[in-house]
């Protein structure tokens, strides 16, 4: 599996655990196509926030670079459009063939939804899973942002 990575920029607005922060990073053209999009929580059209691992402990308030290892666009479209609708049409199959409801098309029909809501669950729960096996799947903070001195126009230090 190719990962291509992206790195975006943000605010720590909560620090969960010594390890994990909450991000809010805004929203890019990128995140249509983005495979680990259900780790973040979409707030708004502006920005979304993200979980993340906190290795530099950085605190509410830091700006803060975000590190993304995101399966390549090709991947996300086969997982997110093609696996449903092979479950889709499984269950419309299925559902017509038992025909549960005495009615074909009733039973297809439902039978097809049925599947749908299942393979999306599938798919958020083997994501889920995948970033739990591969921490490296986590976005995780690289690098905190300084703030410059108003006065100063030049770099400022990292903590």
């Amino acid at each position: 599996m190719q990962l291509d990575e992206k790195i975006e920029q943000g605010k720590v607005i909560e620090v969960i655990s010594f390890n994990k922060a909450k991000i809010q990073v805004r929203r890019g053209k990128q995140c249509v196509g983005c495979s680990q999009r259900s780790l973040c929580y979409p707030f708004g059209s502006d920005y979304m926030i993200i979980e993340a691992s906190n290795p530099l402990n950085a605190r509410v308030g830091d700006n803060v670079e975000v590190l993304f290892e995101v399966v390549t666009r090709n991947q996300a479209i086969g997982i997110l459009y093609l696996i449903p609708l092979v479950f889709f049409i499984i269950g419309s199959v299925a559902g017509n063939y038992l025909n549960p409801l005495h009615n074909k098309d009733l039973s297809g029909s439902l039978g097809g939804i049925f599947f749908l809501i299942i393979s999306f669950l599938l798919i958020y729960f083997y994501n889920r899973g995948l970033v739990r096996k591969k921490p490296a799947l986590q976005p995780r903070i690289i690098r905190i942002i300084p703030e410059l001195d108003k006065n100063d126009k030049g770099a400022g230090e990292e903590r």
